[in-house]
């Protein structure tokens, strides 16, 4: 990745999203678990591979918002429950990985913001899984007040990033 134009000073994530079927909903990585983790908040998750489904990876919070993020991920499978096929993804470092059943824009607007309304919009879970396998994640910071993440936990969005993800095929049982 090159960037190109004038870039914001942080940027969330630098990565792949995509969707995959619904069938692929059995997951399978070696990576920070077996709960949610983050680049800066990942001392009591432990590396191994773990075993789970794609909706168990949603946190239900009191006011909905992104979650279900894993640090340090080699590699991620997900799988039908039939027969065990799916797809494998792995990358040359590294990654931070996400499988939940709602777009960013679920969770983003199923809540107010202050000063808004108040609405509760009820969250629907989709039929597709949605993925992000990121190389680069900016931390979420010291305080809910709004404190920046450590310099150590933030990445330049303006330097050139290389990395290779290979996609493969699990041939199931």
């Amino acid at each position: 990745v090159t960037p190109f134009g004038t870039m914001p000073v942080q940027i969330p994530r630098l990565g792949l999203s995509m969707r995959l079927g619904r069938p692929y909903s059995s997951m399978r990585y070696y990576g920070r678990g077996p709960w949610e983790n983050y680049v800066d908040r990942l001392s009591s998750a432990f590396v191994g591979v773990w075993n789970s489904t794609v909706r168990e990876q949603y946190v239900e919070y009191a006011r909905p918002q992104d979650n279900g993020g894993k640090c340090d991920v080699r590699w991620v499978e997900f799988t039908n429950r039939r027969d065990g096929r799916g797809v494998r993804f792995e990358a040359s470092e590294p990654m931070f990985m996400q499988a939940l059943h709602y777009e960013e824009q679920d969770l983003e607007w199923s809540r107010h913001r202050a000063g808004e309304w108040r609405r509760n919009v009820p969250l629907q879970e989709q039929q597709e899984i949605f993925l992000r396998l990121d190389v680069r994640q900016l931390g979420l910071g010291g305080a809910s007040c709004g404190t920046k993440p450590m310099d150590k936990y933030q990445f330049d969005p303006n330097e050139p990033v290389s990395w290779t993800m290979r996609i493969s095929p699990v041939a199931g049982k």
